[in-house]
């Protein structure tokens, strides 16, 4: 290698997050004897349900251990049909379906299958920090937009006014990571009717979909006009949330069925194919799904009775925040720089955040904190928010 040539300069535009530092610091105090409330990871703290551990288990012992389809397991994808089709009543046919290792390897497939050097991709804040960096990695520009005067939330004329010439992929999180709010029907069909008037992609993550508080959330298969806009749909979901299974790395992507090959050559240059049994997985926790309901009601009742508990008491306190409405969030107005916040409150209080500025440099005076946390963790934010 020639030390004097640069290196990939599509990196260039992407910084370690601020969440980093505040990784480190949480190692460092973990190693020191200290007990960390660590509000800071988007993950269920619950436990994969025994039924899907039990049924992947005996698939192992039946020797699912080997290579398989780059596309996904057609018994997953023809699951996830199903699913589809029982919960929207839609159709979505398994060639259209395609597997990869977690949302964000589907995050990726998608965009550098589709981007090209120079394009533009809209994104308003505050978004997974992902988004931007996989979009920049592809080569092409982040059209940001700033919603903080909208309490983060896109409108339609904000959508417009950032749409050029250039412009290839609106990012719509659904509900949103990091403040949880949802989009409406009325709001969806706007975006996609201006996606589809000037020919560019909505690509829509629903890792959330199924952890929403309010009758307003529209999943994009609820559209009445699903089908018109189907072929400029990018959709993305997981495993990891609904079903607990974050470590399994299980994502899926919905794709314009002209887009999988692309796509799929992607996939096959980076994985080859996702684990064959995380794969069954996946397929076990759908079938058993109604079967075991009773194991994700309670785990959204769970979620419900903290959100609940934190609107009330943030509202009580007085405290400025984001109201979500979905997915396990909260993002709350510090009234000062969210990297120093969150590292003073780690330092003094052990408690352990997201930085806002890591979503946005609007919301640098946010942090991001996670309810689906273990109960002395919830129990001591709700304390420390208590004494404020």
């Amino acid at each position: 290698m020639k030390s004097s040539d640069p290196f990939n300069t599509m990196l260039d535009g992407i910084k370690s997050p601020t969440s980093v530092a505040i990784a480190d610091r949480v190692r460092e105090l973990t190693d020191e004897g200290n007990k960390i409330m660590r509000l800071q990871t988007g993950e269920p703290y619950f436990d994969t349900p025994r039924y899907i551990i039990d049924g992947t288990y005996q698939a192992m012992i039946a020797g699912m251990t080997h290579y398989s389809n780059s596309q996904g397991l057609p018994e997953l994808r023809k699951a996830i049909s199903e699913w589809y089709e029982d919960d929207y009543t839609v159709q979505v046919r398994p060639q259209e379906i395609m597997i990869f290792c977690g949302a964000v390897h589907a995050l990726y497939c998608t965009l550098v299958a589709i981007l090209n050097p120079g394009d533009e991709v809209v994104i308003p804040e505050p978004f997974w920090p992902q988004y931007g960096d996989i979009s920049n990695i592809s080569g092409a520009k982040v059209q940001r937009i700033d919603t903080s005067s909208d309490d983060g939330r896109l409108t339609l004329s904000a959508f417009e006014n950032a749409i050029s010439p250039k412009t290839k992929v609106l990012i719509i999180s659904n509900p949103s990571n990091p403040s949880g709010l949802v989009y409406s029907e009325a709001e969806m069909e706007g975006f996609l009717e201006l996606a589809l008037k000037h020919d560019i992609f909505v690509l829509v993550d629903e890792v959330y979909s199924r952890l929403t508080y309010t009758d307003k959330f529209c999943s994009v298969f609820s559209l009445p006009n699903y089908k018109r806009y189907k072929e400029n749909i990018l959709y993305l979901n997981s495993f990891s949330k609904t079903f607990a299974m974050t470590g399994w790395r299980v994502g899926f992507a919905i794709l314009p069925a002209v887009l999988i090959p692309k796509v799929l050559l992607i996939s096959q240059n980076t994985i080859t194919h996702v684990n064959s049994f995380c794969q069954v997985g996946a397929k076990v926790a759908l079938e058993g799904r109604k079967e075991n309901a009773a194991v994700f009601d309670n785990m959204l009742a769970v979620y419900k009775e903290r959100y609940n508990k934190l609107i009330k008491l943030l509202s009580e306190k007085k405290v400025i925040f984001l109201h979500p409405e979905g997915a396990f969030y909260f993002f709350i107005h510090c009234g000062q720089s969210s990297t120093e916040f969150a590292l003073n409150l780690l330092n003094k209080e052990n408690i352990a955040v997201v930085p806002g500025s890591a979503y946005g440099e609007g919301f640098d005076q946010y942090y991001r904190m996670s309810y689906a946390v273990d109960q002395d963790s919830f129990d001591g934010f709700v304390e420390w928010i208590s004494k404020c």
